[in-house]
């Protein structure tokens, strides 16, 4: 029988083929829509419209870790900005207690759209932050396994 409890939300790993990632702070999942077409059929003497699925658009996925001497998500960037879209695959992935994966969501053809660094502030002593904003042509989320 399955879990039927909630999952916590602090314990992810996130995967980039292509790049040895260090750990993220945070992982904003994003939302998907489908954008409804509707059409009146010819014949239809009530003139009630139909609805049909169209283009399916999502969110960006946000990706925040602390600042390191590691710069490989601000070089894929750079790379963007210099006209060479690298697409890679992303997963984000779920575990439980154990470390075992519990949900796994999947991002094909992904590029960074962002790069920004947090606010330099000396009056707080925080650490600086990277956040880089993800686009990506398909999501799936699925069970491991």
């Amino acid at each position: 029988m399955a879990n039927a409890y909630p999952h916590e939300n602090f314990r992810f790993l996130v995967q980039i083929d292509g790049l040895s990632v260090a750990s993220f702070n945070q992982v904003v999942l994003p939302g998907g829509e489908v954008e409804i077409i509707e059409y009146r059929e010819g014949g239809d003497p009530i003139s009630r419209t139909r609805k049909i699925p169209g283009t399916v658009r999502y969110d960006t996925l946000t990706l925040v870790r602390g600042l390191s001497e590691n710069n490989e998500l601000y070089e894929w960037w750079r790379a963007v900005v210099d006209g060479n879209a690298v697409r890679r695959n992303l997963s984000v992935v779920l575990v439980d207690e154990g470390g075992e994966p519990v949900k796994v969501w999947r991002f094909s053809h992904a590029w960074p759209r962002a790069y920004r660094v947090t606010q330099l502030d000396s009056q707080r002593g925080q650490v600086l932050s990277e956040i880089v904003e993800i686009t990506f042509e398909e999501m799936v989320m699925s069970q491991p396994g």
